[in-house]
């Protein structure tokens, strides 16, 4: 058995070995791996493991001693692990709530752009927040597309309802 281990060994360095110019393209396989991983996880959790298991790989790959299977174990181990970690930092930087599912909501705005596009129908509304738990000075700006033509408003009209599913 230790024969057959040793054989296959030598083999994949002898491969490695021979491909030695193909290997730097698979540290940016193994970080797109990482980024479809996060994508592909659910949650938080599954995400740290997904770190934890390539940062794993990567202290055994530059760890152990040996040739060019080890090291480039190593290296796809990092780049997996930086991949994953770099979505997850950046998607914490940019958050914003998750909708769940379509929302109906009604809201009043002050309309202050009208933009139409003749491929996507897109209007811009400067938001003025009506709830009580938002002061009324706070002048939100968001992008508005509206599902239905029924919810076009003109420009200058305040305190507009509008009823759209968003």
């Amino acid at each position: 058995m230790g024969d057959a281990f040793q054989r296959r060994r030598e083999g994949v360095e002898a491969f490695l070995e021979r491909e030695r110019g193909q290997l730097p393209p698979w540290f940016v396989v193994g970080f797109g791996a990482g980024i479809a991983a996060w994508f592909a996880l659910d949650h938080p959790r599954h995400w740290a493991a997904f770190l934890c298991g390539s940062a794993a790989l990567a202290l055994a790959g530059f760890s152990v001693r040996g040739g060019r299977a080890e090291r480039a174990a190593g290296w796809f181990g990092l780049a997996m692990m930086l991949g994953c970690a770099l979505v997850w930092a950046r998607s914490q930087h940019i958050a914003a709530p998750r909708l769940e599912r379509p929302l109906v909501k009604e809201f009043r705005a002050k309309v202050e752009l009208v933009e139409t596009r003749t491929a996507t129908v897109a209007d811009r509304i400067g938001e003025h927040p009506w709830a009580a738990d938002v002061p009324a000075d706070d002048h939100r700006r968001m992008r508005y597309r509206p599902a239905s033509q029924k919810a076009r408003v003109k420009r200058g009209d305040r305190n507009a309802p509008i009823r759209d599913r968003t």
